[in-house]
């Protein structure tokens, strides 16, 4: 197909032969109305304004995917591509998170061979097996919904539980606690993505779950801090712990 301008994508519904769409810097900002195209290999994205995937559907042939520098906060919306070989999303928001790789293989299937350039290697592909061995289907329709991957052992009824919390509109199962300023935030930190921020003694809402402290900041990023109880409030710490 010869190149030309795209004004909406019901013009590439039938599309037949097409085997690369590149809109990469074109102020995409949604996916919706985006038809399968059946000979569609390679997707350029790049540099836009996405804060989803939804809208991609399956793509049966597809091989490349990039969608780097957006706006993704999460997968939402990423579907298993049968013949998805490699996908691109550094520069986004998602790509600093913690089981960040592991989210995309679980998101996109097995045969992935590299995200962000960088192969998955076959430890990868066990650890991201074996968390979805108890409920595969569940875990990827989670991932799909938005939601961020933690560790903590849920049964299935509690993963069913929050993918309806999820879809319909409540927060995943983080359990808010009191305001805490980032710099308090920090000395609690043991390891983890830390994305930097100025420092600030303005209080930041974060909240708790499980084995870490998720704590949004500018951008849709957020700092993944590991372990230990919850710190205490700014109110009730005695002058030696401030």
């Amino acid at each position: 197909m010869a190149s030309r301008r795209l004004r909406s994508y019901a013009e590439l519904n039938p599309c037949v032969g097409l085997g690369a769409l590149a809109l990469a810097s074109s102020g995409v900002c949604s996916l919706q109305g985006m038809p399968p195209l059946p000979d569609l290999k390679h997707l350029y994205l790049s540099d836009n304004a996405l804060t989803s995937l939804a809208g991609l559907g399956v793509q049966p042939v597809l091989e490349e995917l990039d969608v780097s520098g957006n706006e993704l906060t999460s997968l939402a919306g990423a579907r298993p591509q049968p013949r998805l070989k490699s996908v691109l999303l550094a520069r986004n928001p998602i790509a600093s998170h913690v089981h960040f790789r592991t989210m995309t293989l679980l998101a996109f299937g097995w045969q992935l061979r590299s995200i962000d350039g960088i192969p998955v290697t076959a430890a990868e592909r066990r650890a991201a097996k074996g968390l979805a061995a108890p409920a595969p289907g569940l875990l990827v329709d989670l991932i799909s919904a938005g939601w961020l991957l933690d560790l903590k052992p849920r049964t299935k009824a509690e993963m069913r539980a929050l993918l309806d919390d999820i879809l319909s509109g409540r927060s995943q199962d983080e359990v808010p606690v009191p305001i805490l300023p980032l710099e308090a935030a920090l000395v609690h930190s043991v390891a983890g993505s830390l994305v930097a921020r100025p420092p600030s003694a303005d209080p930041i809402p974060y909240s708790w779950s499980g084995p870490g402290y998720h704590i949004p900041i500018d951008n849709g990023m957020f700092l993944d801090l590991s372990l230990g109880p919850p710190p205490p409030t700014s109110s009730s710490r005695t002058p030696d712990e401030q």
